[in-house]
């Protein structure tokens, strides 16, 4: 399960968004948690070793400032998501949203599929690059975030008729992409996005002194 955040938020927002998943998806237990923050002109990450809700204590966040982070939650014990790359000079971390693959696709092919993406993503045009992709093979539902941007790309749900599995909640200052609405998140507006959508929320760097 994937939970995107975009905007002006902390850690405490973070957790409580992540607890309510928990409880809303009827999913009690997890085997890791993973999250990719932005931090200045950084991309950091932070893993849990320990399973269940008392690993959202993100003691080691509570100090750090960021306005851009993607957090998963684990359900396999062999899961490591988010995973990193570097390419063409930049740092990535992306991962795979598992409830909208088609077809239930190999980790080779969603690996596959990230590294094309990345090879060929213009900043300029993140939607238009996505688009150009998706036409060259298979592949699965991703999200990517850099310094720079975060990218949810949704491809086509896997059964006619099936609900998006995505939801964007909008308030003043931030932006969040969950798999259900998340109502116990105060001045937050949700709305379901349609399969296929590609969404991009970009940011300034700002240098840490």
């Amino acid at each position: 399960m994937v939970i995107a955040f975009a905007g002006r938020f902390n850690a405490d927002f973070v957790v409580a968004a992540a607890k309510e998943l928990v409880q809303a998806t009827q999913q009690p237990g997890f085997a890791s948690w993973g999250m990719a923050f932005c931090y200045g002109n950084r991309l950091e990450t932070r893993r849990s070793g320990k399973p269940g809700v008392e690993a959202f204590s993100f003691s080691e966040l509570s100090d750090a400032k960021t306005d851009m982070a993607l957090l998963v939650l684990n359900e396999s014990p062999e899961a490591v998501m988010p995973l990193a790359r570097r390419e063409k000079g930049k740092d990535w971390s992306w991962c795979t949203q598992p409830s909208l693959a088609p077809g239930g696709e190999p980790a080779a092919i969603a690996t596959d599929y990230a590294r094309r993406l990345l090879l060929e993503l213009d900043p300029e045009d993140p939607v238009g690059t996505t688009e150009k992709v998706r036409q060259t093979g298979p592949g699965q539902s991703c999200f990517f975030i850099s310094v720079e941007l975060l990218l949810a790309d949704l491809r086509a749900a896997a059964v006619p008729g099936q609900e998006p599995g995505v939801w964007m909640g909008t308030g003043q200052l931030v932006s969040v992409l969950s798999p259900v609405p998340l109502r116990q998140l105060a001045n937050i507006e949700w709305e379901q996005v349609l399969p296929g959508a590609a969404l991009v929320f970009t940011r300034f760097r700002h240098e840490l002194p």
